[in-house]
């Protein structure tokens, strides 16, 4: 008996990027926790602002953002926008400044990726089962992540539509964390200044 061989989709970020937001998400904790716990001057509630606005901006630009191979096609989770393009609709995958999937005349940049030349952590998340020996985390850069997305858009083609469209819509994660972030900013400093 011969089975079709399952395709092992992966979910791509920026492995520094990742790091860093979440040293953000922790030191604004910590700053939430202290402006409510040691503080009882209206200076408290300035403190406590700026560490929500510094959570909200680490989710946004630094947690937030992946690239995400499904069976549906691939999609891109930039800081504000959400993008779903189906493999039958994928021509090419490219780097530039940062890594860009192509869907006829359209470009999705994946903010996500790194730029050139700089390597890429892929999250440990996997989709599917365990890892194919040529894309090893830590190993991947931006090109074989361009060439990986490629190869999948040709194979998975297969029983996928035309009709199938790039699908792109705000992201609700995203643009709350950004209103938070510049609402809380905003507070502070008027606060802070009144």
């Amino acid at each position: 008996m011969v089975s079709a061989q399952v395709p092992h989709f992966q979910v791509h970020r920026s492995g520094f990027a990742l790091v860093l937001g979440y040293v953000f998400v922790v030191i604004g904790a910590l700053i939430v926790l202290d402006g409510v716990t040691h503080r009882s001057s209206g200076g408290a509630v300035v403190v406590v602002l700026f560490g929500i606005a510094m959570i909200a901006a680490a989710v946004a630009l630094g947690v937030r953002p992946s690239v995400a191979e499904t069976a549906v096609g691939v999609v891109v989770d930039n800081p504000l926008r959400t993008t779903v393009v189906p493999w039958s609709q994928l021509t090419d995958a490219d780097i530039s400044d940062v890594l860009r999937v192509h869907a006829g005349d359209q470009v999705v940049r994946c903010f996500a990726v790194p730029r050139k030349g700089r390597p890429s952590a892929r999250s440990s998340m996997t989709l599917g089962g365990p890892q194919p020996s040529a894309t090893r985390p830590g190993v991947n850069s931006p090109n074989v992540i361009a060439t990986r997305l490629t190869d999948l858009a040709l194979r998975e083609r297969i029983g996928h539509y035309d009709s199938e469209e790039v699908r792109t819509m705000w992201s609700i994660a995203g643009v709350a964390a950004t209103i938070v972030a510049v609402v809380s900013v905003a507070a502070a400093l008027i606060l802070a200044y009144a």
